[in-house]
């Protein structure tokens, strides 16, 4: 009896002791067999017969390492394995599935790597079964679309995290997710003892879920994301939601020399709880661009910008809804604060707008494009043009001298 997902066999009751002859009777999905019954895909044997069974997994490129039974003896290393039928419904389990793993090896010097999106489904699937790649180092090669995350996250006592260093090579993922009824809809759904570094993200998210990202969903341990950009479009429907990080939970994070240029789009959230409508109004609240929200993690966003757009968005800060936790250096938003969003940030940032000022220090430069062209004094002041006196100014994100 084969099995039709990879992981569970199907069921094997006990029953009356069948003839000797097989046949197939007169009737659709019924058969019987020297040892059994099988009927609409289920075999029934009686106890004690040693049912013969041919066993494999359906998914392709997939290695099976032994097989379990919930009751009864499985005996054999290959097929035919015989059951002993017990006086007991049996189900045929998966003991170890064997993944393929992707191509290279787990060091800096010879990471494993991703060149399509094969491989990318091969990453996710290995983590959620099999390697977390703590400790190793996996490149992507090529720019690609994908609609799978990496990782998952529940609970404290249900999760996969990706843990290892994720070396974007300053290529692109175009993401299309769709709301898959759990929280954390993001292309790395879950981080732990995570780097993600020269990556862009791109694409489509929508979800009715909260702590969506076009980056990272949920976050714990000691974490570090650096010179990456994100410019995915997220549909959302609920509230709580990240340009780059969406819940910092309890982590350790800095966000380094990173960019949000996405677009967030607000529908109407209804909020259910065991199917009851328990809060609903027009608009999402509690939306943040670099950190998503934590009231007990300490991030640390260095030489950050923020320049995203928003449509139907309640409340909205620009940097982060961390309150006074962890710090903020050097780190710039072109858009206003929207209304009162909880747990805003408290630290100083400066705000490039046409009718604000405030000083800089280190400007961001390796997203140049992200500043468009306008130049800008020391002192935050926006100008009209390229300026002719000579002095220090900023442009495209880094400091320029004219003499």
């Amino acid at each position: 009896m084969g099995n039709n997902d990879g992981k569970l066999l199907g069921g094997i009751v006990a029953g009356m002791k069948q003839g000797s002859v097989s046949r197939e009777y007169n009737v659709s999905g019924i058969t019987t067999y020297n040892s059994g019954l099988a009927v609409g895909g289920v075999l029934y044997a009686t106890t004690g017969d040693e049912v013969s069974l041919t066993l494999g997994s359906s998914r392709i490129g997939y290695t099976v390492e032994g097989y379990e039974a919930s009751a009864g003896t499985l005996s054999g290393t290959a097929n035919p394995y015989t059951l002993t039928m017990p006086s007991a419904n049996v189900t045929i389990n998966v003991g170890t599935m064997k993944l393929p793993p992707l191509p290279g090896e787990d060091t800096l010097e010879s990471p494993y790597t991703i060149s399509n999106a094969d491989d990318w489904t091969r990453f996710c699937e290995n983590v959620m079964y099999v390697n977390q790649y703590s400790g190793q180092y996996v490149k992507l090669l090529e720019d690609i679309s994908v609609s799978e995350m990496v990782g998952y996250w529940i609970d404290d006592s249900d999760n996969k995290p990706f843990s290892g260093t994720f070396l974007g090579n300053n290529k692109t993922i175009n993401v299309t997710l769709t709301d898959d009824g759990k929280k954390g809809l993001s292309p790395f759904r879950y981080i732990d003892g995570a780097t993600i570094r020269n990556l862009t993200t791109a694409g489509t998210i929508s979800t009715n879920q909260r702590h969506s990202s076009g980056l990272v969903g949920y976050a714990s341990g000691t974490n570090t994301i650096e010179n990456c950009a994100v410019t995915v479009t997220l549909n959302v429907s609920s509230d709580y939601a990240g340009g780059i990080i969406a819940h910092g939970m309890r982590s350790n994070t800095t966000i380094k020399d990173c960019v949000f240029a996405g677009h967030f789009i607000g529908q109407e959230v209804r909020e259910y709880l065991n199917d009851w409508l328990y809060d609903s109004h027009p608009k999402p609240i509690n939306i943040a661009d670099i950190w998503g929200w934590s009231t007990d993690g300490t991030p640390t966003l260095q030489n950050c910008l923020e320049k995203g757009t928003y449509t139907n968005i309640e409340s909205m800060h620009p940097i982060g809804l961390q309150g006074s936790s962890g710090s903020i250096t050097n780190s710039y938003y072109m858009t206003p604060q929207i209304d009162e969003p909880t747990n805003a940030c408290s630290a100083f940032v400066l705000h490039f707008g046409d009718d604000e000022t405030a000083g800089v220090t280190t400007p961001l430069s390796n997203r140049r494009w992200a500043w468009g062209e306008a130049w800008y004094t020391l002192d935050g002041r926006r100008l009209s043009q390229q300026p002719s006196r000579a002095g220090v100014y900023i442009n495209n994100g880094v400091k320029v001298v004219i003499k």
